[in-house]
Order: C-alpha cells, then structure tokens, then sequence
C-alpha cells in the first residue's frame, strides 16, 4: 500500500482537475492520499474534497507558518471543530519556516506551541514544515511533548544528526 502523506488537492492548478488526478494516481499505485490544510480556506476545502472522494483522500487541517499573518479571527476554534471530522487524519500543516528576512519568529513560534497543543486536544498526528529553523523546531518538539500522536517531518532540510 502507498500512502502520499502530503499533497495540496485543494490548489486551484488542481482542484479542478481533482477526479483525474486521483485517477492517474491509482493507476500509478496510489492508494491514499493526505491533502494538507495551509489555512483555514485550504483546510476546509481538504475537508470537502476528502468527504467527496472517500475512498482515496483524507484531509489534516492547521495553519502554515507563512500563513499566520493573515489568520481568521476564531480560526482556531473553526480548526479544532473541523480536526473532530472522521476524514480528518492530521493536524498541519504547522512549524516554523526562517527562509525569508522578514520572517516574526515569535509569531510563528508562539502559534507552532499553540497548534501543537490543538492537536494533542484532538488526539491528531502533527505534520511539521521545518525550513531553516531546525534547532527551534527540536527544541519547541520536546519542551512540547509534540510525539504523544506521532506525526511526521515535512520540508525538512537538515541534517540525519539533526
């Protein structure tokens, strides 16, 4: 069985096309797919495109971390309900991304902690963006206990010590 933990179905290059595209990646030997929440617009979409087609996509909800600047108020209520669905599987896509100059570390750090605990509250698996913020993301994993429901590491770009 093969399992595509992280996609984006609910991109607008290919929401559209989305009965194809699980099609072509059946034929491919696809058999599940995880579409990713980057928002709540994206997170709710995942949700309807996963009820839509259940037989091949589940959806994970959260906020990006380049996203946080633009949240919805009570986003974080609307995201714990919407976690509580049956084809929701994860909570992300969350973490910390330090690519860009103007990046708000506290922001994304503080909204990293607080996402985390949503997803403990939940019970879902965490999936975790990492672009060059390594040691706070370990650090922020363990003083948050992170792993009680497991998750997965995404756009890491460290190193295997790390």
């Amino acid at each position: 069985m093969l399992f595509d933990t992280h996609a984006h179905l609910d991109d607008a290059a290919l929401y559209s096309d989305v009965v194809n595209i699980l099609q072509r990646a059946r034929e491919a030997g696809i058999d599940w797919i995880n579409s990713v929440g980057c928002d709540w617009r994206s997170s709710l979409l995942n949700v309807h495109l996963a009820e839509k087609h259940p037989d091949m996509v589940y959806a994970s909800v959260g906020v990006h971390p380049s996203e946080l600047r633009q949240i919805e108020e009570n986003v974080w209520e609307k995201l714990t309900e919407l976690a509580k669905t049956p084809r929701v599987i994860g909570w992300g896509e969350i973490g910390l991304d330090y690519h860009y100059d103007d990046t708000d570390k506290d922001l994304q750090q503080k909204y990293f902690r607080a996402q985390i605990s949503l997803a403990k509250e939940v019970g879902k698996p965490i999936i975790i963006h990492d672009r060059d913020s390594h040691q706070d993301v370990v650090d922020i994993l363990r003083q948050e206990h992170a792993g009680i429901n497991g998750g997965i590491l995404h756009c890491f770009s460290g190193s295997w010590e790390m």
